[in-house]
């Protein structure tokens, strides 16, 4: 795989800021710790790690697709 999973996520500088960034518009639309967030291609958790604290228990969800 290399560097090519670059092409999919994005440098590492803009990393935390694009998880950020996501947390923001889902807040400022509406998003409360009582809402349920479904995350399909959730990968390494990008903003999985920032809703999953401000989620009550049970309010992530995150679906990765696997293939061998």
């Amino acid at each position: 795989m290399g560097n090519n999973h670059r092409t999919y996520i994005g440098p590492m500088c803009n990393w935390g800021a694009v998880a950020g960034h996501t947390f923001k518009l889902l807040f400022d639309h509406g998003m409360k710790p009582k809402h349920k967030v479904l995350d399909i291609g959730c990968g390494a958790l990008r903003v999985g790690r920032v809703l999953i604290p401000y989620l009550n228990a049970g309010g992530y969800y995150g679906q990765e697709l696997i293939s061998f």
